[in-house]
Protein backbone atom coordinates (compact mmCIF):
# COMPACT_ATOMS: atom_id res chain seq x y z
CA UNK A 1 0.00 0.00 0.00
CA UNK A 2 1.39 3.33 -0.85
CA UNK A 3 1.66 6.46 1.30
CA UNK A 4 -1.06 9.05 1.31
CA UNK A 5 0.50 12.41 -0.03
CA UNK A 6 0.66 15.07 2.23
CA UNK A 7 -1.22 17.90 0.11
CA UNK A 8 -3.88 15.01 -0.77
CA UNK A 9 -7.32 15.85 -1.64
CA UNK A 10 -8.44 13.87 1.54
CA UNK A 11 -6.07 15.47 3.94
CA UNK A 12 -8.24 18.33 4.48
CA UNK A 13 -11.04 15.91 5.39
CA UNK A 14 -12.43 15.15 9.07
CA UNK A 15 -12.68 11.35 9.49
CA UNK A 16 -16.42 11.53 9.79
CA UNK A 17 -16.67 13.37 6.10
CA UNK A 18 -13.96 10.73 4.82
CA UNK A 19 -16.54 8.15 6.16
CA UNK A 20 -19.53 10.05 3.90
CA UNK A 21 -17.18 10.44 0.74
CA UNK A 22 -16.67 6.42 1.15
CA UNK A 23 -20.40 5.79 1.40
CA UNK A 24 -20.66 7.61 -1.56
CA UNK A 25 -18.04 6.74 -3.15
CA UNK A 26 -18.93 2.59 -2.89
CA UNK A 27 -22.69 3.50 -3.13
CA UNK A 28 -23.81 1.48 -6.65
CA UNK A 29 -25.10 3.78 -9.31
CA UNK A 30 -22.96 6.72 -8.10
CA UNK A 31 -22.01 8.82 -11.37
CA UNK A 32 -18.11 10.41 -11.40
CA UNK A 33 -19.70 13.72 -12.48
CA UNK A 34 -22.23 14.11 -9.77
CA UNK A 35 -19.67 12.82 -7.12
CA UNK A 36 -17.43 15.42 -8.47
CA UNK A 37 -20.17 18.11 -8.01
CA UNK A 38 -21.02 16.62 -4.81
CA UNK A 39 -17.42 16.77 -3.26
CA UNK A 40 -16.94 20.63 -4.91
CA UNK A 41 -20.59 21.60 -3.88
CA UNK A 42 -20.75 19.97 -0.76
CA UNK A 43 -17.30 19.32 1.08
CA UNK A 44 -15.25 22.72 0.41
CA UNK A 45 -12.43 20.93 -1.36
CA UNK A 46 -11.00 20.79 -4.71
CA UNK A 47 -12.35 17.50 -6.70
CA UNK A 48 -9.95 14.60 -6.38
CA UNK A 49 -9.21 12.43 -10.07
CA UNK A 50 -10.93 9.49 -10.69
CA UNK A 51 -7.45 7.66 -9.55
CA UNK A 52 -7.33 9.68 -6.43
CA UNK A 53 -10.61 8.97 -5.52
CA UNK A 54 -10.05 5.42 -6.06
CA UNK A 55 -6.79 5.05 -4.40
CA UNK A 56 -8.35 6.81 -1.16
CA UNK A 57 -11.33 4.32 -1.67
CA UNK A 58 -8.78 1.68 -1.27
CA UNK A 59 -6.71 3.30 1.84
CA UNK A 60 -10.12 4.34 3.86
CA UNK A 61 -11.53 0.52 3.38
CA UNK A 62 -10.32 -0.51 6.73
CA UNK A 63 -11.05 2.08 8.49
CA UNK A 64 -14.36 2.50 7.43
CA UNK A 65 -15.06 -1.47 7.97
CA UNK A 66 -13.45 -0.90 11.93
CA UNK A 67 -15.13 1.98 12.71
CA UNK A 68 -18.62 0.50 11.69
CA UNK A 69 -17.32 -2.30 13.71
CA UNK A 70 -16.62 -0.38 16.66
CA UNK A 71 -20.03 1.84 16.57
CA UNK A 72 -21.92 -1.68 16.20
CA UNK A 73 -19.68 -3.09 19.17
CA UNK A 74 -20.65 0.26 21.12
CA UNK A 75 -24.51 -0.19 20.31
CA UNK A 76 -24.21 -4.04 21.69
CA UNK A 77 -22.87 -2.80 24.75
CA UNK A 78 -25.67 -0.09 25.27
CA UNK A 79 -28.43 -2.48 24.48
CA UNK A 80 -26.91 -5.40 26.93
CA UNK A 81 -26.57 -2.84 30.10
CA UNK A 82 -30.49 -1.62 29.51
CA UNK A 83 -31.24 -5.06 29.26
CA UNK A 84 -29.36 -5.81 32.57
CA UNK A 85 -31.01 -3.24 33.80
CA UNK A 86 -34.36 -4.01 32.89
CA UNK A 87 -33.66 -7.56 34.01
CA UNK A 88 -32.72 -6.46 37.74
CA UNK A 89 -36.03 -4.23 37.97
CA UNK A 90 -38.01 -7.04 37.18
CA UNK A 91 -35.88 -9.67 39.33
CA UNK A 92 -35.99 -6.90 41.97
CA UNK A 93 -40.07 -6.59 41.62
CA UNK A 94 -40.59 -10.29 41.95
CA UNK A 95 -38.42 -10.55 45.10
CA UNK A 96 -40.86 -7.74 46.69
CA UNK A 97 -44.29 -9.59 45.21
CA UNK A 98 -42.68 -13.25 46.45
CA UNK A 99 -41.41 -11.30 50.34
CA UNK A 100 -44.85 -10.23 50.45
CA UNK A 101 -46.55 -13.23 49.22
CA UNK A 102 -44.93 -15.70 52.49
CA UNK A 103 -45.74 -12.20 54.90
CA UNK A 104 -49.74 -13.11 53.53
CA UNK A 105 -49.25 -16.31 53.93
CA UNK A 106 -47.53 -16.07 57.16
CA UNK A 107 -50.86 -14.36 58.66
CA UNK A 108 -52.40 -17.04 57.63
CA UNK A 109 -54.05 -15.44 53.96
CA UNK A 110 -53.32 -18.23 51.90
CA UNK A 111 -55.42 -16.53 48.78
CA UNK A 112 -53.47 -13.44 48.93
CA UNK A 113 -50.85 -15.30 49.42
CA UNK A 114 -51.32 -17.30 45.99
CA UNK A 115 -52.63 -14.20 44.21
CA UNK A 116 -49.26 -12.48 44.84
CA UNK A 117 -47.22 -15.55 43.85
CA UNK A 118 -49.37 -15.74 40.54
CA UNK A 119 -48.22 -11.96 39.45
CA UNK A 120 -45.23 -12.69 40.22
CA UNK A 121 -44.68 -15.49 38.08
CA UNK A 122 -47.20 -13.91 35.65
CA UNK A 123 -44.74 -10.53 35.57
CA UNK A 124 -41.73 -12.72 35.26
CA UNK A 125 -42.80 -14.83 32.17
CA UNK A 126 -43.84 -11.36 31.10
CA UNK A 127 -40.44 -9.58 30.94
CA UNK A 128 -38.76 -13.49 29.66
CA UNK A 129 -41.28 -13.05 26.37
CA UNK A 130 -40.42 -9.56 26.05
CA UNK A 131 -36.61 -9.49 26.68
CA UNK A 132 -37.12 -12.60 24.17
CA UNK A 133 -38.21 -10.71 21.80
CA UNK A 134 -36.43 -8.10 22.06
CA UNK A 135 -33.40 -10.13 21.19
CA UNK A 136 -34.86 -11.96 18.76
CA UNK A 137 -35.93 -8.37 17.16
CA UNK A 138 -32.65 -6.86 17.59
CA UNK A 139 -30.62 -10.16 16.02
CA UNK A 140 -33.00 -9.69 13.16
CA UNK A 141 -31.89 -6.17 12.52
CA UNK A 142 -28.28 -7.53 12.99
CA UNK A 143 -28.65 -10.41 10.16
CA UNK A 144 -30.55 -7.32 7.92
CA UNK A 145 -27.13 -5.01 8.38
CA UNK A 146 -25.09 -7.39 7.70
CA UNK A 147 -26.50 -8.93 4.73
CA UNK A 148 -26.36 -5.43 3.55
CA UNK A 149 -22.65 -5.14 4.28
CA UNK A 150 -22.09 -8.17 2.44
CA UNK A 151 -24.16 -6.92 -0.61
CA UNK A 152 -22.70 -3.62 -0.48
CA UNK A 153 -18.87 -5.70 -0.81
CA UNK A 154 -19.58 -7.66 -2.95
CA UNK A 155 -21.20 -5.16 -5.56
CA UNK A 156 -17.82 -2.84 -4.74
CA UNK A 157 -15.77 -5.89 -5.60
CA UNK A 158 -17.78 -7.03 -8.65
CA UNK A 159 -17.88 -3.13 -10.00
CA UNK A 160 -14.01 -2.85 -9.15
CA UNK A 161 -13.19 -6.17 -11.04
CA UNK A 162 -15.49 -5.20 -14.10
CA UNK A 163 -13.61 -2.14 -14.25
CA UNK A 164 -10.39 -3.26 -14.39
CA UNK A 165 -11.27 -6.03 -17.00
CA UNK A 166 -12.14 -3.63 -19.22
CA UNK A 167 -9.05 -1.35 -18.81
CA UNK A 168 -7.30 -4.53 -19.96
CA UNK A 169 -9.42 -4.79 -22.93
CA UNK A 170 -9.38 -1.40 -24.04
CA UNK A 171 -5.43 -1.93 -23.64
CA UNK A 172 -5.76 -4.88 -25.78
CA UNK A 173 -7.72 -3.18 -27.98
CA UNK A 174 -5.90 0.29 -28.20
CA UNK A 175 -5.00 1.47 -32.17
CA UNK A 176 -9.11 -0.03 -33.17
CA UNK A 177 -10.85 2.77 -32.86
CA UNK A 178 -14.51 0.57 -33.34
CA UNK A 179 -13.40 -1.74 -30.46
CA UNK A 180 -11.98 0.83 -28.68
CA UNK A 181 -15.44 2.62 -29.02
CA UNK A 182 -17.28 -0.43 -27.28
CA UNK A 183 -14.89 -0.87 -24.92
CA UNK A 184 -15.60 3.03 -24.05
CA UNK A 185 -19.39 2.28 -24.39
CA UNK A 186 -19.34 -0.39 -22.02
CA UNK A 187 -17.10 1.43 -19.15
CA UNK A 188 -19.49 3.98 -19.21
CA UNK A 189 -21.96 1.75 -18.58
CA UNK A 190 -20.38 0.10 -15.04
CA UNK A 191 -19.77 3.85 -14.36
CA UNK A 192 -16.37 3.68 -15.38
CA UNK A 193 -14.08 5.67 -17.95
CA UNK A 194 -10.87 5.04 -19.99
Amino acid sequence: MTKTRIDAWEQQLTDEQKDIVFARMTTPGTSWPDFVAWVSAELDVSAPSRSAAYRFVERWRPEYVARRIQERTLARQVTREQMDTLGDLSDETIWHLRNEADAYIARGDLKGGERLYNLALRIQAEERAKVAQQLQAQASVRAQEQLELDKREFEIKLRTGVEKGLQALFEQVAGNAAAEQLVLDLQSMVGGGA
